[in-house]
């Protein structure tokens, strides 16, 4: 899958959520291990905005695909 596919997805911030969750660490413990500000990760949660860039970070620390995040 490419960049701008990716970019097209309908991703479900809430996933993101979900993904800390289960692997049991508050915002702030994943904010620190990937090398953000927990009030980002915060917004990046409710989708507010979330670059390509910090999402691949995201999705390789929780050890989600890209259909994980999916809306459905």
């Amino acid at each position: 899958m490419d960049i701008q596919t990716i970019r097209n997805l309908e991703i479900d911030y809430k996933k993101l959520a979900v993904a800390r969750e289960e692997k049991g660490l508050t915002q702030a413990q994943a904010a620190r291990e990937i090398g953000i500000d927990r009030r980002i990760l915060w917004q990046y949660e409710n989708g507010k905005a979330l670059p390509l860039e910090n999402f691949t970070k995201l999705m390789l620390f929780y050890g989600k695909t890209i259909e994980f995040f999916l809306g459905e």
